[in-house]
């Protein structure tokens, strides 16, 4: 039985759906499965396999077999469906040609467009780090479609594990929550914090506990100077200190 039709029926079946009801809830004709179930793959369109594999979310390459397990799967693009649905469909003789232009690009790296923003190096520090007003940055490349506005380079421990010393983070300019690694600059004095706020007070703790030392008390009654540059760009939720 041709894999394309098993695959939609396995499919089918694990979400409790008849294969007419697949083919009402996208909008095609039940006679597309009928012609799969007798191994007639030229009876399906590249947009019809789109529609399944958005609508099961799975990839059109594990529809027609080409990927054997569904793991974080995302659908194609309808571009990209077509021309595996023509690629099947097509003769071994076109497949060859197919195959030796595939084979020209397959090592070839892809061009990644990139943006610059600014670099701040002893700018901003795990512990305290003075500000180079003579040499505030330095650019920095980062791709295009990164969230960064800016980026600092670590200084110091007491940002570990998150944070190590060296390490270059990116950053946005936001104004931080609770729990934000907040870019701030203390007194002239730049540096990356946890940043934990009463309403009243702010509290700069590091993460790293064994460096307490470098953790500030910014009490609203107080004369301190204090700026907010932004925040550094994290993938996961950090947990409080204490």
């Amino acid at each position: 039985m041709e894999v394309l039709y098993e695959r939609i029926d396995s499919l089918c079946k694990q979400h409790g759906i008849s294969g007419y009801r697949l083919c009402k809830d996208i909008n095609i004709s039940p006679n597309t499965l009928t012609e799969l179930r007798k191994g007639r793959r030229d009876g399906i369109s590249g947009k019809n396999l789109v529609k399944i594999s958005k609508y099961f979310n799975v990839p059109v390459a594990y529809l027609v077999g080409e990927q054997d397990v569904v793991e974080n799967a995302t659908a194609v693009s309808s571009g990209d469906a077509r021309l595996i649905s023509a690629y099947h469909r097509a003769s071994p003789a076109d497949r060859a040609i197919i195959d030796n232009i595939v084979d020209r690009y397959a090592d070839a790296e892809p061009v990644v467009q990139m943006k610059v923003v600014p670099l701040f190096g002893t700018a901003a520090a795990a512990g305290p780090g003075e500000f180079d007003t003579g040499l505030p940055w330095e650019d920095y490349e980062v791709p295009q479609d990164s969230a960064a506005e800016f980026a600092v380079r670590i200084s110091g421990d007491s940002m570990s594990p998150e944070l190590e010393d060296g390490q270059i983070a990116l950053c946005v300019k936001r104004r931080p929550a609770i729990g934000d690694l907040a870019v701030m600059m203390v007194n002239g004095s730049m540096l990356v914090k946890q940043f934990i706020t009463d309403n009243y007070n702010i509290y700069l703790r590091s993460l790293n506990r064994k460096r307490k030392d470098c953790d500030y008390d910014i009490m609203g009654s107080g004369n301190d100077t204090v700026l907010c540059f932004g925040i550094v760009l994290v993938d996961h939720k950090i947990p409080l200190v204490d």
